[in-house]
């Protein structure tokens, strides 16, 4: 690599210290980060049956969701939106807004919400007397990456029907570096063997830099760097090495010579296995209406030459479960988890723990509970069959 790689050992205290408390600074901060929610797809609209000439078409009833709007609470914002302008990478801003009940009758905040971890809301008055305002405290933090210029801040009152107060802030973050992909996703690593991937980092204003070091706190991640062939970025190459059998996420640190954004941060995570994997990195499983839950299946592998035996089965948060178990091979089995009782736990989602002959530590196995989706009816602006026709 043209002899202009470095590498983390040696790297000089000063600098080696400075890549510690940027790492601890972006682990919070990739901790209280957002995530964008998906859309959920619009309903299927089925094309008219065809018919014979001279009869009417069937047309099949189109089918939403029955999910009505939250409603409006009678709480006002002063002002009614929040613009913070242009904020750069790592500045916070703050802002103020009263939140005013026009009405006789004291309300109270029993939930707030917002839409993104750069933006912190806080209401430390919950009830707000009649013809009286509370404070909202708003922080927005410019951070990293690409990002939208719109959110929201929810509260949800105890008025009738428990309606919400929606509060638009607006933030345009001013990027300074790129980092392309933000994150990367080395998926499965097996114990003892290494993978290296790449990404790019570069300025917004395409203006040279230099990078100093890139660290992370977990010593399965090691880093190398070089400049790009124009001199206006470099070229990082992350490796993931199977230590031990665990799944590991975090903000790596690229320490950079900017004197306003001396941090950039770069998403790695991996799966290590061992010398037993899942064939289904994640079981699902459907929940009846009864709350009971089939089975989980998947395929348990040895990798190494040599039987596979599975001696225990537990649910890491102590749901009693049983499991059988169908030989492929010597190495290989179709593995099928039950919970003995109906599943009434608030979270869906959980890990379930395989003890094997082969290691002493026990696979993990991630699950989540598929529950029972919500009613549908029928469109009442289109045409509806008559149940008593055939």
């Amino acid at each position: 690599m043209n002899g202009r790689m470095r590498i983390i050992p040696g790297m000089d205290d000063n600098v080696r210290w400075t890549a510690i408390a940027a790492i601890l600074g972006l682990c919070a901060a990739y901790a209280l980060a957002g995530g964008g929610s998906s859309a959920a797809p619009p309903p299927e609209v089925r094309p008219p049956h065809p018919s014979p000439a001279g009869q009417t078409p069937k047309v099949e009833p189109r089918l939403a969701l029955a999910v009505p709007p939250a409603a409006k609470s009678v709480l006002k914002f002063n002002p009614a939106t929040v613009d913070f302008g242009e904020v750069l990478v790592n500045e916070k801003k703050t802002q103020d807004v009263k939140v005013e009940n026009p009405t006789a009758t004291a309300i109270t905040v029993t939930n707030l919400r917002n839409t993104c971890g750069c933006l912190k809301a806080e209401f430390p008055q919950k009830t707000i007397a009649p013809g009286t305002s509370e404070v909202l405290k708003l922080e927005f933090s410019g951070q990293p990456g690409r990002r939208p210029e719109d959110y929201t801040v929810r509260l949800t009152t105890d008025e009738p029907e428990e309606p919400q107060a929606v509060l638009v802030v607006r933030g345009k973050v001013k990027q300074v570096f790129f980092v392309e992909p933000q994150t990367l996703y080395f998926d499965k690593v097996p114990k003892g063997r290494s993978k290296t991937m790449e990404a790019t980092i570069k300025q917004a204003d395409n203006q040279p830099f230099q990078v100093k070091t890139v660290a992370a706190s977990n010593k399965e991640f090691s880093f190398k760097w070089e400049p790009l062939p124009d001199g206006k970025g470099y070229k990082i190459f992350a490796t993931a090495t199977g230590i031990q059998m665990r799944a590991v996420t975090e903000g790596a640190a690229i320490v950079t010579d900017h004197p306003k954004v001396p941090a950039v941060a770069l998403h790695v995570s991996v799966r290590v296995t061992g010398d037993v994997v899942s064939l289904s990195p994640v079981v699902t499983a459907h929940q009846g209406q009864d709350n009971r839950v089939a089975a989980f299946e998947t395929v348990i592998q040895r990798l190494t030459p040599g039987v596979v035996n599975i001696e225990k089965v537990v649910d890491a948060d102590g749901t009693a479960v049983e499991f059988s178990i169908n030989r492929v091979d010597d190495s290989t089995c179709k593995l099928a988890i039950r919970f003995k009782e109906a599943f009434t736990r608030a979270m869906p989602v959980g890990e379930f723990l395989i003890q094997t002959n082969v290691e002493p530590e026990p696979l993990r196995i991630p699950y989540r509970v598929n529950r029972p989706g919500p009613q549908l009816r029928a469109d009442p602006a289109l045409p509806q069959k008559n149940p008593a026709l055939p």
